[in-house]
């Protein structure tokens, strides 16, 4: 394993009891939005500041109930997420951003990779 995935892992594991962190680790328990296009949707993280100028990565679809729900704007995404533990803090925008591009770990890009028709959740 390489050090940017070592990093990751410790990362993920370090902040397991965050949701969308379990839904990274156990991508088989957990639904996606079918794309127009085919493809699917998970995440779709983003990092932003708060009021307070403290980055944060959190995900734009979140789980709300039996429905995933994607959120149109970072700030009510961010803020929802906030109020409901559902992201990780850093120590600066770039690591937030960095983490944002790069939280898939090779277990679940091989998950989704090739995977037909895996099961859907509406939006809300």
């Amino acid at each position: 394993m390489n050090n940017n995935v070592e990093n990751l892992m410790q990362l993920l594991a370090q902040n397991k009891q965050v949701p969308f962190v379990d839904r990274i680790l156990s991508p088989q328990n957990y639904g996606v939005i079918n794309n127009p296009d085919k493809s699917v949707s998970t995440h779709l993280m983003s990092a932003e500041f708060d009021e307070n100028g403290n980055a944060y990565a959190f995900p734009m679809i979140v789980k709300i109930g039996d429905k995933l729900h994607k959120f149109e704007d970072t700030r009510e995404a961010l803020n929802y997420n906030k109020k409901n533990g559902n992201v990780i803090q850093f120590k600066t925008i770039e690591e937030a951003d960095m983490f944002s591009r790069n939280y898939k770990t090779p277990e679940f890009k091989n998950y989704y990779q090739g995977l037909q028709s895996p099961k859907g959740l509406l939006q809300e």
